[in-house]
């Protein structure tokens, strides 16, 4: 099967959830109009994958189907995410408070908000972004027991390897994409996710995308274009 797809991230997430797709469907090419390659060629090596070729779109036109809308497909359809090849052995735990992406800042938590969400305390705890390559994040994430994380694709890693995860999604109660993400992550079993008021994904009402809003410092539009991207989002059936 041949799937098109408008823009193929260098981000480990995004990796995770496009070798979910293939596994899936039995993709065997991936068309796009923009991509970064090397990371999703990276992850791939962890996964019993066809032979998939990825071919860049000659034309001007543009492909409509972007990686969200695949994850709503994925999540309605119930797909569990793909587990890699590697095996678990869990001593420690780890944790993702920030990213490197400076339009991610939003999405940071403080040592305080980890604190909150810890469950085994008595274990090691690790900074997952000491890992500098692809292979060594997959190495260090298979001591983990419990991993904590923002929006990231050390989340994605963690839920995908069964891994016990907590993502703390400040950012999906204003960006409707982080809204459909988090929507699908946390219909894996073994992730639990919490937005500003408790656990579990919800649209925001105007209330709770305004003091996200504020307390963010998210540069964002308003209520009105952020539930009009979701409720556009949720009319698409497969």
């Amino acid at each position: 099967m041949n799937i098109d797809i408008y823009r193929i991230f260098n981000a480990v997430g995004d990796s995770i959830l496009l070798c979910t797709l293939i596994k899936h469907l039995k993709v065997t090419q991936v068309t796009y109009n923009r991509a970064e390659l090397d990371t999703i060629r990276e992850v791939m090596k962890f996964y019993d994958l066809p032979d998939v070729k990825f071919v860049q779109r000659t034309d001007q036109g543009l492909i409509p189907n972007k990686m969200v809308d695949y994850v709503r497909y994925l999540h309605d359809m119930k797909v569990p995410l793909a587990k890699p090849n590697v095996e678990v052995s869990p001593t420690y735990a780890t944790y993702q408070l920030s990213s490197n992406q400076n339009n991610a800042l939003d999405r940071s938590m403080t040592q305080n908000e980890h604190n909150r969400f810890v469950k085994y305390p008595e274990l090691n705890r690790k900074d997952i972004t000491t890992a500098q390559t692809i292979d060594s994040l997959f190495v260090m994430m298979q001591g983990s027991k419990h991993h904590i994380s923002i929006d990231s694709g050390t989340a994605w890693l963690s839920a995908a390897m069964g891994i016990e995860t907590t993502v703390f999604s400040k950012n999906s109660y204003y960006f409707a994409d982080a809204y459909f993400y988090m929507k699908y992550i946390n219909s894996q079993p073994n992730v639990e996710v919490h937005q500003q008021d408790g656990a579990g994904v919800i649209v925001a009402n105007e209330l709770q995308y305004n003091m996200a809003v504020l307390n963010n410092r998210a540069s964002v539009g308003n209520y009105e274009n952020y539930r009009s991207q979701v409720n556009e989002r949720s009319r698409i059936r497969w």
